[in-house]
């Protein structure tokens, strides 16, 4: 199983230095099973989610707990796609705990 994890964090629409839209946390991840005797790629999925994040969402000064909570929201989301579509969701845990 490859997890491959191309965007995890938050993004916001501007129009030139103007914000358009509250930031929104994402998660984007892609997931395949690659027969390692033959190279050939069995199985691939992407999940993305997005997550509205709660106000206030600018608290520097307290570590962005709200910001933070939202994007590790969106990837257990992700994360619980893929295990839903791979269709056994002990066998992420498996491996994950066999490292």
């Amino acid at each position: 199983l490859v997890l491959n994890m191309p965007m995890v964090g938050t993004t916001r629409s501007y129009y030139g230095p103007v914000p358009l839209t509250e930031p929104t946390a994402q998660a984007i991840i892609s997931a395949m099973i690659v027969d390692l005797q033959s190279n050939k790629l069995e199985w691939y999925t992407t999940a993305t989610s997005s997550k509205v994040i709660e106000k206030p969402w600018d608290e520097s000064d307290k570590k962005w707990p709200n910001l933070t909570n939202s994007v590790f929201t969106a990837v257990d989301e992700a994360t619980k796609l893929i295990k839903t579509e791979l269709g056994n969701p002990d066998l992420v845990n498996k491996q994950a705990s066999a490292k």
